[in-house]
């Protein structure tokens, strides 16, 4: 018993010295810890990423045909290679306009994509975004016919080997990628639904990041690159049947839906089956 309790006061002296000592001097153990929690639980950080990588913006839905003009209209954006892209200042922008009123320019619905805008820890290892917003307007006007604008670009760049606030448009396929799509709403019109045997998204754009520096002030700039205009890769974004099923859940939800929600949220979407990292990943 004695032995014991020596051996517990042994413990406890060293308990005392080494504690302090702990705190003030982390081990080398320690720091490696630190600096791993810092990178994957902290940080939104695609491990493997290479460039260059071409962004592209794909419109999922409204594709051809006339649809019925549904409270909360789903309007939704694939992003390939979205996850690196965002966190260097890529933006998304829609607006909707009513064709058969065309002596108003002011868009009657818009949504924006951002950085601050996406929901934390939603970046995916080799992943791309799926964006479901939605225009409660639709329905509340009597236009039958719409224009749905899109541009995507970046808050900087690094191409002219410094920051440039203002990008600079190198063509549709530049720095700003722009396009629009007319589409027709009727009372008889289908109601916007969603499947797996649906054919590919519309090809909107791509932009190409050619390689990230670091400016003076430490932050990664990405020299961006023009691409020649072409047909794209929207085939390329991936739907599984679960994703499908997800999409086609959040549309009838959406349509069926009396009250108005607020505009856009952003579903993370696995473009390969690989795990996710970063905390709050969901894997679809």
């Amino acid at each position: 018993m004695r032995m014991g309790e020596e051996r517990g006061g042994i413990y406890a002296k060293r308990c005392q010295i080494r504690g302090p000592a702990w705190r003030r001097r982390p081990n080398s153990e320690m720091l490696l810890l630190l600096i791993f929690v810092d990178m994957v639980l902290l940080r939104p950080v695609v491990f493997g990423q290479t460039f260059p990588s071409t962004v592209e913006l794909d419109l999922v839905f409204p594709s051809h045909g006339s649809w019925r003009p549904v409270s909360d209209f789903p309007i939704i954006f694939g992003i390939q290679n979205a996850a690196p892209a965002l966190r260097r200042g890529l933006w998304v922008k829609w607006r909707l306009l009513e064709n058969d009123f065309a002596e108003n320019p002011d868009p009657i619905s818009q949504g924006e994509l951002n950085q601050s805008t996406s929901h934390a820890g939603s970046f995916l290892s080799s992943g791309s975004y799926l964006w479901v917003s939605n225009s409660s307007a639709i329905a509340k006007s009597v236009s039958a016919t719409w224009n749905l604008t899109w541009t995507m670009g970046f808050y900087q760049n690094c191409t002219l080997g410094k920051p440039v606030v203002s990008p600079e448009v190198l063509g549709s396929n530049g720095f700003e990628t722009h396009g629009s799509k007319d589409f027709i709403t009727s009372s008889k019109g289908k109601t916007p639904i969603f499947s797996g045997g649906d054919p590919c998204p519309q090809f909107c754009g791509q932009i190409r990041i050619d390689s990230i520096i670091n400016t003076t002030r430490g932050e990664a700039c990405p020299v961006l690159k023009e691409l020649p205009a072409g047909p794209g890769n929207a085939c390329g974004f991936p739907i599984s049947p679960t994703i499908a099923n997800k999409i086609a859940s959040e549309m009838k939800m959406s349509t069926s839906c009396a009250s108005e929600v607020s505009l856009g949220y952003i579903l993370p979407l696995i473009a390969f089956s690989i795990g996710a990292v970063g905390v709050g990943m969901s894997i679809i």
